[in-house]
């Protein structure tokens, strides 16, 4: 297997017919799912649905140091996020184009719009009010259950900040699966997809259990297949059966997707038949077929949740009072 190379695309292509060519069902899996983005959260915004709650200290239970844990959390976030966006601008400028890692981080980017559905049909996700929160735009997507009915969501923590961050993910993997090949350049490819896939669920689950245990969310369901869960019915529970799949569908498919784009080029796995397209088209197609991919591998993720808690979501006995619970205000 060949190691990760450098992003580049060969000065040739193929010519390809695009009927019925894989990237052309990405993309326009794509553009559906931006233009229900663009009517979810622009009706959101433009009916004033943003009303920002900030933390205090004291109130709810709020401790300071649990405080200042959410807002360390937050800051490294943000400082990942801006870290991320001065890589691919950095990227862009020495090619001279927009470069399949600057397509990567928009698709990651646009997956935020899926965060409400975490709601439905009961809410499996509980934030901290140590963040600062604000109604979602859950009751703009359609077939919301119930208009009257509000899911809050963390202003940094469920927005395309903290999405557009976990593209650190499968960029970490490519990362560490190079020396990898470096060391031990005649690992087989079975074995080169396993380690890779042993790497993403590590870094997934990683950063999804930190953001538990300083206290900026907690999963509610205690009452399916409690052995299944680390920690089982305590507010820092991690429910391995309901993110099973998360690391294989935020991480490993993206991290696939680059590899096969970067050693055996452009016209490769979801972005087949784009050859024949002009540059400029190639690239919006190539963003709008990775967007295709992400948001759907979220939703994905999201329906198996809605299977696993039909039920009652039994809250956590010990679940800290600063803790926000849907049907009030934080």
């Amino acid at each position: 297997m060949r190691p990760v190379a450098p992003d580049a695309e060969p000065a040739e292509f193929r010519p390809r017919p695009l009927i019925l060519m894989p990237v052309t069902g990405w993309a326009t899996i794509g553009a559906l799912c931006l233009a229900v983005a663009t009517w979810s959260v622009g009706g959101w915004l433009l009916n004033g649905g943003v009303d920002i709650h900030l933390p205090q200290v004291g109130q709810r239970g709020l401790t300071q140091g649990r405080f200042l844990a959410l807002v360390a959390f937050q800051a490294a976030v943000l400082l990942l996020f801006l870290g991320l966006v001065g890589y691919v601008v950095w990227q862009c400028r020495r090619q001279r184009r927009f470069t399949f890692d600057a397509s990567l981080l928009l698709a990651y980017m646009s997956m935020f719009w899926v965060e409400p559905l975490l709601g439905v049909p009961h809410p499996s996700l509980v934030y901290s009010t140590g963040l600062p929160l604000t109604p979602s735009w859950g009751p703009s997507l359609p077939g919301w259950p119930n208009a009257g009915t509000e899911y809050w969501v963390g202003l940094i923590t469920s927005g395309p900040i903290s999405h557009g961050a976990m593209v650190a993910c499968p960029l970490a993997t490519a990362w560490l699966m190079n020396r990898t090949v470096r060391h031990g350049p005649d690992i087989s490819a079975a074995r080169f997809a396993l380690l890779a896939l042993a790497w993403c669920y590590l870094i997934d689950w990683s950063l999804e259990y930190l953001y538990i245990v300083v206290g900026g969310s907690s999963y509610a369901n205690t009452n399916l297949l409690p052995t299944l869960a680390l920690f089982s019915g305590h507010w820092y529970q991690f429910p391995t059966l309901r993110l099973w799949n998360s690391p294989f569908l935020w991480s490993y498919i993206a991290f696939l997707i680059r590899h096969h784009y970067l050693t055996r080029g452009p016209d490769s796995t979801i972005l087949r038949g784009s050859s024949p397209l002009t540059p400029k088209a190639r690239t919006a197609a190539r963003t709008l077929a990775l967007i295709g991919v992400m948001d759907l591998a979220y939703l994905l993720a999201i329906g198996q949740n809605v299977l696993l808690t039909l039920g009652d979501p039994g809250l956590p006995a010990d679940l800290p009072p600063h803790f926000y619970v849907p049907g009030g205000a934080p």
